[in-house]
């Protein structure tokens, strides 16, 4: 599976499985598990959003060659879980009128702005809440199929930029139905834009006509579509991860413990030990040091 997905040259380390497996790989976002609790369960590759960004940099990046792989050898190999992202940094889409207009109500709860095949629609507001960025969902987060949307930008910390990014998260058996009918490469945006004309749209009330589903598209949620086909909204978005993000870390989270080291034991005892600890660093941070040296 390492070698499948271009991943032979990374350094992997010992972990405990994931999803009921026993035993496991691990290499930054990217854990390969093994040794299920049943003999039929086989191998494990599980990525996280980082990890997708790891394979892309890091591995051969070519999804299309492992989905080709699956449905090749389809009594063998399966998807499980499939999240597509796309995002607007065009400003196509008014986000915070998307949101109201997600959570208006008639007297009896019924949605006045929009009509959708999903049953549920909501918006979480700050979330997270230190970053006062809001979400969308469009059906249950409980299903096997559902629509997020979101403020990636405020989450990132950004708050003089637009950057909404739009999520569908797919369960068995949605993820083998998508690579199926091939939406995957060049029919990616195909695919994204027939999810969202299918299953969501935002509407205007003409006044004449009581039934929603014939109501004109509001402005925004047709520019948004539209748009959508002529201006490049789906790319891989590379390692996201900064010296915003490393300072962070070192000095919100862990910054209490490295002082109290410091003071305990002084700083050539401390680099010292950096030296000796034997663990393996995350790509993530390989590429960081990388970037900057060659920055710099």
């Amino acid at each position: 599976m390492i070698e499948l997905f271009g991943l032979g040259d990374l350094s992997w380390e010992v972990c405990t499985g994931a999803n009921s497996y026993k035993e496991g790989y691990r290499s930054g976002a990217i854990r390969v598990s093994f040794n299920g609790i049943t003999e039929d369960m086989g191998v494990c590759i599980d990525l996280s959003g980082q990890g997708c960004r790891e394979f892309e940099s890091f591995g051969h990046g070519d999804y299309s060659k492992i989905f080709s792989e699956v449905l090749e050898n389809r009594e063998e190999m399966n998807v499980t879980r499939l999240d597509v992202a796309f995002d607007d940094k065009d400003g196509l889409i008014e986000w915070e009128q998307l949101c109201w207009d997600t959570i208006a109500r008639d007297e009896n709860g019924r949605p006045t702005e929009f009509v959708s095949r999903f049953q549920k629609a909501r918006v979480e507001w700050g979330v997270p809440a230190v970053t006062e960025g809001n979400t969308i969902y469009w059906g249950s987060k409980k299903s096997q199929f559902f629509v997020r949307a979101y403020d990636k930008a405020k989450e990132r910390g950004f708050y003089d930029q637009h950057w909404i990014r739009f999520e569908l998260q797919m369960r068995k058996p949605y993820p083998m139905n998508w690579i199926t009918q091939g939406y995957t490469g060049d029919k990616l945006r195909e695919g994204l834009l027939g999810v969202l004309r299918e299953y969501i749209r935002y509407v205007d009330d003409p006044g004449a006509d009581t039934n929603m589903r014939r109501w004109p598209v509001k402005p925004y949620w047709a520019r948004f579509i539209d748009g959508a086909e002529r201006i490049k909204l789906f790319d891989k978005p590379g390692i996201e991860y900064n010296m915003g993000n490393l300072e962070t870390f070192v000095f919100r989270q862990a910054g209490n413990a490295i002082s109290a080291y410091l003071e305990i034991c002084g700083e050539d005892i401390f680099r010292q030990r950096l030296k000796e600890r034997g663990t393996v660093m995350n790509p993530k941070y390989t590429e960081l040091i990388r970037r900057y040296k060659r920055e710099e």
